[in-house]
């Protein structure tokens, strides 16, 4: 009998050591679930990094068009200013040069002020990305720090109060139960650096959305302070090669008054085709080129006229 009850309390007592070690290979495969979840947390982190990085990039790149069209337009401003005031000493066939200079550099603003306006839209979808991907992470980041440690809470309690519970712990159980303080002790670190890495990720893009802001300000502010007088310069410009084609005799004599600046350049193409068309001179020919054919042919009828009067003198004395 006592052999009997000796064997049932043997039997019972593995029994409950196999469901304490069930328990506890349950709760390391929590952890270790825990520990995966963590990893793909710190995964994320390192894409806001990465967006934090490109988005620095997209800034410093935005800086230095800005800076490069602030000197073009700067260059641009001196030459309208040096080609509508010019000195005495200026010669006549100056402006044509000029004109096509212009023309060219007026060509590149544009399209730096295009890709500028498209960089500005991208860093406004960075921004929008990285403003939600951040508030997406700090909300599953704070979830997930809850659940931490509501968890390892729960394990401290837990575990050391089951393993004062076994009579006679085993090896196995000793090593397991120190797994699980260590890994409890990890997370607890782990949760802690995570906070304070959220605190300062929250402050430096608080940070970097005033700076932005500010630059955006900025930089609106210095366009319309450029686009005023450089479309006040291209509409004596644009008037100025009107009253050129009038000369030519390619435009209406009413077009500097029907027309403005806008419409005016946006007809001179037409009128130059048309030009081109009636001259019949290969497409690199220039405005000043239409002004000297014009001239060499009214030059050519006058010398004609004086050497048929001049043979017709000839011809008059000859015969008396």
């Amino acid at each position: 009998a006592g052999r009997e009850a000796s064997a049932g309390r043997s039997e019972e007592w593995c029994k409950k050591t196999d469901s304490r070690l069930a328990d506890l290979s349950d709760q390391l495969y929590a952890l270790r679930m825990e520990v995966s979840a963590r990893s793909e947390s710190e995964a994320k982190a390192r894409d806001g990094i990465a967006l934090r990085m490109q988005k620095a990039a997209l800034r410093e790149e935005l800086a230095t068009l800005g800076a490069s069209s602030d000197e073009k337009l700067a260059a641009l401003r001196e030459d309208l200013t040096a080609l509508l005031h010019p000195g005495p000493d200026a010669q006549a066939l100056a402006p044509s040069a000029h004109f096509e200079g212009l023309s060219a550099e007026v060509k590149v603003l544009r399209s730096e002020q295009t890709s500028m306006a498209s960089m500005t839209r991208r860093l406004d979808l960075g921004l929008a990305d990285v403003r939600r991907m951040t508030a997406e992470f700090a909300a599953g980041a704070a979830r997930r720090l809850d659940s931490l440690e509501a968890d390892a809470a729960s394990q401290r309690c837990r575990v050391p109060a089951k393993l004062d519970v076994t009579e006679e712990p085993s090896a196995e159980q000793c090593v397991h139960a120190a797994e699980v303080r260590e890994s409890s002790e990890r997370h607890l670190q782990r949760t802690l650096q995570v906070e304070e890495w959220l605190q300062s990720l929250l402050s430096r893009h608080g940070d970097s959305e005033r700076r932005l802001a500010a630059l955006e300000r900025r930089l609106q502010k210095e366009l319309r302070g450029v686009e005023e007088p450089l479309e006040e310069t291209l509409s004596q410009l644009a008037i100025g090669v009107v009253k050129l084609a009038q000369l030519v005799g390619v435009a209406p004599e009413d077009a500097c008054t029907t027309l403005g600046w806008r419409e005016a350049c946006a007809d001179l193409p037409r009128l130059l085709d048309h030009a081109w068309l009636r001259s019949r001179l290969p497409k690199r020919a220039s405005l000043l080129r239409l002004v000297r054919q014009k001239a060499d042919a009214e030059q050519l009828r006058e010398l004609r006229a004086q050497v048929e009067a001049f043979m017709a003198g000839a011809t008059a004395a000859a015969g008396s």
